[in-house]
């Protein structure tokens, strides 16, 4: 699925780094790449905690599925280590320092 091109709604995300309280935004399609390389993902992190190719969000049918890329840190849902999980609006997840949190396009 990874070159795969989705169609979808766009996805609102919003997350602030734990360490310097900066918080940031992002309104895209799926897939949705977030890691440390800036050549390799929509959303780039810069944070050593934080894998060039960390984690993926797509949408399969109509859910969006967060996906960790074999990340060394791991990504968290809640306090949840997870290797994929569903992800509805208003879910809450963790890479490295960063929190994000989902929300509708149209809020």
């Amino acid at each position: 699925m990874a070159n795969q091109k989705q169609e979808g709604p766009p996805l609102r995300l919003i997350w602030g780094n734990l360490k310097t309280g900066e918080y940031y935004e992002c309104i895209d399609r799926p897939p949705i790449t977030i890691g440390r390389a800036a050549s390799l993902n929509k959303v780039v992190l810069n944070s050593k905690g934080v894998s060039r190719q960390h984690a993926r969000l797509e949408i399969r049918g109509n859910q969006w599925f967060i996906i960790d890329q074999t990340s060394t840190n791991g990504t968290f849902l809640g306090d949840q280590y997870i290797s994929q999980a569903t992800l509805n609006i208003g879910d809450s997840f963790r890479i490295g320092p960063f929190i994000f949190t989902t929300t509708n396009c149209l809020d």
